[in-house]
């Protein structure tokens, strides 16, 4: 019982890091409007933006959802680059690591214990 709660417990940390990420220049338009002034000098237009959906369980499928993105000169990138799609991808790859290692550990720790009153 022991081993399975700190498991759990371990665990906690890979629950967020699988958040999904968001893009800055999305998050530079969060709560304005289409012509909306963001940062820089740049003006908030309607794109679209990938999310995870977990609504079929994990891992989570990529969706494109419409979303507002800030474009202008202070954000020279292209609206939708191959480093903004990987990012949610990597996210899930480290948390499913730190899960995959908190297990491992819960599992050793608590062979290790046993063994160790089966000798004395």
């Amino acid at each position: 019982m022991k081993v399975l709660a700190l498991a759990a417990v371990l665990s906690l940390p890979a629950a967020a890091l699988h958040a999904d990420v968001i893009n800055p220049r999305e998050d530079a338009c969060r709560g304005r409007g289409a012509g909306d002034t963001c940062g820089g000098g740049g003006r908030c237009v309607q794109s679209t933006c990938g999310r995870n959906d977990y609504s079929g369980g994990v891992p989570p499928k990529s969706i494109r959802v419409s979303c507002l993105l800030c474009e202008g000169p202070a954000n020279p990138l292209p609206v939708d680059t191959a480093a903004a799609r990987g990012e949610a991808r990597t996210t899930a790859a480290i948390g499913g690591a730190v899960l995959v290692t908190g297990v491992l550990f819960a599992f050793l720790w608590h062979r290790r214990s046993n063994g160790s009153r089966a000798r004395s």
